[in-house]
Parts: C-alpha cells; sequence; structure tokens
C-alpha cells in the first residue's frame, strides 16, 4: 500500500474516523511482520513530541557551521580544542555522564541571540519533516559575553515565531529548565523569566509560546532545594516536568518530588524499581491515583545504559499497568534518533497494530495545550 499524503491526512483528520479506521485496520496484517511499513506509517503518523531538549536536538551539521564561523571571526588555534571534541560528538555517547560531558562543547557554539534563534528554527524543521504537529522544547536560559539570560529567551521566543512561516503545520511551545546544578536563586530568576514572558506577558505575537517550567540536569545534584520555590509559583505555569528516577543510584528525592506533584515526569525510568518495598508501593500508588504521565524516551534510555533493552525497560511496566505514557526523543540528534522511530521501537517490542499505535500517541488532557 502507498503512503501518500493523502493517507497521512486521513489518519491526523478527526472527521475522518470511518476512513481512519478502516486505513488502519487495513495495515494492521500487512505491518505485523514487515518492520519498513511501521517505519513508514510512523513517519507519516502525525505526532506530539512532548521531551526535546533544544542543545541535544541541534544537528552536528548545524554544529559544525557554527564552528566555521566562530573559527573564521577569532581563528582556528583557539577553536582546536572544540574541532576535536565536536569530531567525538560524531557518536553517541557511552552513557548517562558522557552525555552530560557534551552539552558544554554545544554551549560554546551557541553564544549569541542570532545563534539561539537560528538553532531554534532548525531544530523545528527537523521535527516538522517527520510530521510533528506538536513540539515542546526546553532550554535552560544562558548568560554569555555577548548576551543576557534575558536575551537567550527572547531569542527562543524569536525563534519560535519566525518558524511559523516557514513550518505552518507545526506548533511550538518552550519550557525554560532549571538546572540541577543551579542556586535557588538562579532557579528563581528563571522563574522569573518564564513568567514575564509567559503568564505575564501582554505581547499577542509570543502569547501562550511559554508555558511551564522543566526541572532537569545531572541527576546526581538533589533537587528538592527547589521545592519550596516551585510550590509558591505552582498554578502559575500549565506544565512544570520534572526528571525523576534517571539513575538507580540517585533515588533520595524521589519522593518528595513525586509528591510535589508535577504536570508530568520525564524519564521515570527506576521508579518501580526502588529498593525500599514499602516506600516504592507509597510512590507507585500515588503515581497511578495521579495519573502523572511518564515521558519515556527509548532511544535515550538504550544509548546512556539505564536499560538494557526496550524489552526490559519500564515502558512495559507501564503500558502494562495502563498507566499515561508519552513516547518522546529527549536529545533526537545527540542519541541519532526520531521521534518515528520511538514509536516504531515502542509498537515493535509491546507488539501493537496501527490503530493501537495511533491510539497509544493521542495526547491526554492534562498534557496539552490549546493552540
Amino acid at each position: 500500500m502507498d503512503f501518500d499524503f493523502r493517507m497521512a491526512q486521513i489518519i491526523g483528520d478527526p472527521n475522518q474516523e470511518t476512513s481512519r479506521t478502516s486505513l488502519l485496520n487495513n495495515l494492521g496484517a500487512q505491518t505485523a511482520h514487515n518492520m519498513n511499513l511501521m517505519q513508514i506509517f510512523c513517519h507519516k503518523m502525525p505526532k506530539c513530541e512532548f521531551h526535546a531538549h533544544l542543545s541535544g536536538c541541534i544537528s552536528l551539521k548545524m554544529l559544525r557551521m557554527l564552528d566555521l564561523r566562530h573559527r573564521n571571526e577569532h581563528g582556528t588555534d583557539l577553536a582546536q580544542d572544540r574541532l576535536n571534541r565536536l569530531n567525538e560528538y560524531d557518536r553517541k555517547p557511552k552513557n548517562l555522564e558522557e552525555a552530560f560531558e557534551l552539552f558544554p562543547l554545544i554551549q560554546q557554539l551557541v553564544v549569541r541571540p542570532e545563534d539561539v534563534t537560528q538553532v531554534t528554527i532548525e531544530v523545528i524543521r527537523e521535527f516538522s519533516e517527520e510530521n510533528v504537529v506538536y513540539l515542546e522544547l526546553r532550554s535552560t536560559p544562558r548568560q554569555t559575553t555577548l548576551m543576557s539570560k534575558e536575551e537567550y529567551v527572547k531569542a527562543l521566543i524569536t525563534g519560535v515565531v519566525q518558524s511559523r512561516q516557514f513550518f505552518p503545520n507545526i506548533c511550538v511551545r518552550l519550557l525554560l529548565s532549571i538546572d540541577r546544578r543551579q542556586t535557588v536563586e538562579e532557579a528563581e530568576e528563571t522563574l522569573k523569566l518564564a513568567l514575564r514572558y509567559g503568564k505575564y506577558n501582554n505581547d499577542e505575537t509570543i502569547n501562550g509560546i511559554i508555558i511551564g517550567i522543566d526541572i532537569s540536569g545531572n541527576p546526581k545534584h538533589d533537587a528538592r532545594k527547589f521545592l519550596p520555590l516551585l510550590q509558591k509559583t505552582k498554578d502559575d505555569f500549565f506544565v512544570i516536568a520534572f526528571h525523576l528516577a534517571e539513575m538507580k543510584e540517585c533515588m533520595d528525592e524521589i519522593e518528595e518530588c513525586v509528591q510535589f506533584g508535577p504536570t508530568r515526569i520525564g524519564h521515570g525510568t527506576f521508579l518501580h524499581k526502588i529498593s525500599d518495598e514499602i516506600k516504592r508501593n507509597r510512590i507507585l500508588e500515588y503515581l497511578y491515583r495521579t495519573r502523572i504521565p511518564i515521558e519515556i524516551c527509548l532511544s535515550s534510555n538504550l544509548v546512556c545504559g539505564t536499560v538494557k533493552s526496550v524489552e526490559d525497560s519500564h515502558l512495559m511496566h507501564y503500558y502494562e499497568k495502563k498507566h499515561p505514557i508519552l513516547i518522546s526523543t529527549d536529545d533526537r540528534a545527540m542519541m541519532r534518533c526520531s521521534l518515528s522511530d520511538e514509536y516504531v521501537h515502542a509498537g515493535w517490542a509491546l507488539n501493537l497494530n496501527p490503530q493501537e499505535i495511533f491510539n497509544f500517541h493521542i495526547p491526554l488532557p492534562n498534557t496539552f495545550v490549546k493552540i
């Protein structure tokens, strides 16, 4: 069967329920033992990406372009170490620690507002090309010698606004990230920026772009220090996403952070494997009762070694529990993955047919934003 644009329209159009059901049922038998057909279907299917870090989504091609510009401006000697590290970037990281070590390299190249705007547009383009219709990008406001944190945020927003004329079929929203390494004072600065350009913004052209906060960064740094601050502003944001239980060695914070009640949990890889049975049951009972969605990034987990295989991952656990799951990419460039491929991996591991994959990907009411 030829997967043309018309099929993509039928799959995504809510007014074509009968045609879509017939199409998906037809495809079921064909894709059952055909990985290539499954890949085509998942690519054509309109998708929503809820967990994507801007820095980790910048392609190697774009980084090399930025590096070339820096070398032309500042000379090759100063950039040689960076060039060597860029060559290292041309492969997947071996583990989570190595992945975190790559981010400073990326940050060395994105130093001006125009850099931020350029990479934002480029990342949006790549997601749009694989039929992502709703995208949430996360990024930590950074200060460099050439821009302030506020200028960084404004450049992000500019990238989203400018991308609309090039990619009208994708809706993009932003979460400002708080890095676990930061101080409470730095986190408060990020919250103020999110509110200034989010809830309390009066410019209609950028209204609704910044919708929330993301708590991320190396899980070895405890995030409980941010909870009192977040509690004060919890009602001001549509989304507060919390990276939790990424590493089994970093679990002390879990109960307090889960019971804070984040909108969504990023990764949650080891929530169901907490060694203390009483504590584990208490956390999972709260999680299942509140139905906080889990953002699952399979390729990222596999590359970083936090799971051995898709079949062995937390995806199976939450799917069997019928708990809300949001398939996502995390860092699509760094991990060499796409959202389409993530759905293929999930569908194959769970033995889903196209109708089930389509139902599986539909956003839940408490994950979505009016667009």
